[in-house]
Protein backbone atom coordinates (compact mmCIF):
# COMPACT_ATOMS: atom_id res chain seq x y z
CA UNK A 1 0.00 0.00 0.00
CA UNK A 2 1.65 3.56 -1.15
CA UNK A 3 1.14 6.75 0.74
CA UNK A 4 -1.27 8.00 -1.46
CA UNK A 5 -3.50 4.79 -0.84
CA UNK A 6 -3.48 5.63 2.96
CA UNK A 7 -3.93 8.95 2.34
CA UNK A 8 -6.95 8.93 -0.03
CA UNK A 9 -8.56 6.10 2.36
CA UNK A 10 -8.57 8.04 5.50
CA UNK A 11 -11.88 9.21 7.09
CA UNK A 12 -13.36 12.51 6.02
CA UNK A 13 -12.45 14.87 8.92
CA UNK A 14 -13.29 18.05 7.51
CA UNK A 15 -15.02 19.36 4.08
CA UNK A 16 -14.31 22.45 1.93
CA UNK A 17 -17.12 25.36 1.76
CA UNK A 18 -17.88 24.18 -1.76
CA UNK A 19 -18.14 20.13 -0.91
CA UNK A 20 -20.39 21.42 1.91
CA UNK A 21 -22.63 23.07 -0.35
CA UNK A 22 -22.73 20.95 -2.79
CA UNK A 23 -23.54 18.31 0.10
CA UNK A 24 -26.51 20.23 1.30
CA UNK A 25 -27.68 21.38 -2.34
CA UNK A 26 -27.36 25.11 -1.48
CA UNK A 27 -25.62 27.65 -3.08
CA UNK A 28 -22.50 29.13 -1.94
CA UNK A 29 -23.78 32.65 -2.11
CA UNK A 30 -26.70 31.20 0.64
CA UNK A 31 -24.01 30.02 2.60
CA UNK A 32 -22.05 33.52 2.85
CA UNK A 33 -25.43 35.37 3.41
CA UNK A 34 -26.45 32.92 6.35
CA UNK A 35 -23.36 31.89 7.07
CA UNK A 36 -23.94 32.49 10.80
CA UNK A 37 -26.36 29.78 10.57
CA UNK A 38 -24.07 26.52 9.24
CA UNK A 39 -20.83 24.62 11.16
CA UNK A 40 -18.63 26.85 11.94
CA UNK A 41 -14.92 27.40 9.65
CA UNK A 42 -11.30 26.75 10.78
CA UNK A 43 -8.77 27.50 8.21
CA UNK A 44 -6.27 24.52 7.52
CA UNK A 45 -3.21 26.13 6.13
CA UNK A 46 -4.38 28.93 3.95
CA UNK A 47 -8.23 27.28 3.18
CA UNK A 48 -11.09 27.22 5.46
CA UNK A 49 -12.59 23.94 5.97
CA UNK A 50 -15.92 22.63 8.39
CA UNK A 51 -14.99 20.05 10.31
CA UNK A 52 -17.17 16.72 10.09
CA UNK A 53 -17.64 17.42 14.41
CA UNK A 54 -19.30 20.59 13.99
CA UNK A 55 -20.87 19.53 10.99
CA UNK A 56 -22.50 16.77 12.67
CA UNK A 57 -23.74 18.64 15.17
CA UNK A 58 -25.12 21.45 13.05
CA UNK A 59 -27.46 18.71 11.70
CA UNK A 60 -28.29 16.90 14.88
CA UNK A 61 -29.46 20.49 16.23
CA UNK A 62 -31.26 21.23 12.80
CA UNK A 63 -33.27 17.59 13.29
CA UNK A 64 -33.80 17.89 16.53
CA UNK A 65 -35.09 21.93 16.22
CA UNK A 66 -32.90 23.31 18.69
CA UNK A 67 -32.05 26.99 18.40
CA UNK A 68 -28.22 26.66 18.61
CA UNK A 69 -27.52 28.54 15.65
CA UNK A 70 -31.26 30.48 14.67
CA UNK A 71 -31.49 28.57 11.76
CA UNK A 72 -33.85 30.42 8.90
CA UNK A 73 -36.56 29.13 6.92
CA UNK A 74 -34.03 28.22 4.20
CA UNK A 75 -32.42 25.78 6.41
CA UNK A 76 -35.59 23.63 7.04
CA UNK A 77 -35.27 22.37 3.37
CA UNK A 78 -31.75 21.60 4.04
CA UNK A 79 -32.71 19.20 6.38
CA UNK A 80 -34.94 17.47 3.15
CA UNK A 81 -31.88 17.18 1.06
CA UNK A 82 -30.21 15.30 3.70
CA UNK A 83 -28.73 11.66 2.20
CA UNK A 84 -28.60 9.36 4.84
Amino acid sequence: MSILDKVTDAPETACSIANFCKRYGISKATYYRDQSSFPRTVWVGSNKRILKSDEDEWLKSLESGDDISKPRGVLKAVVCNVKK
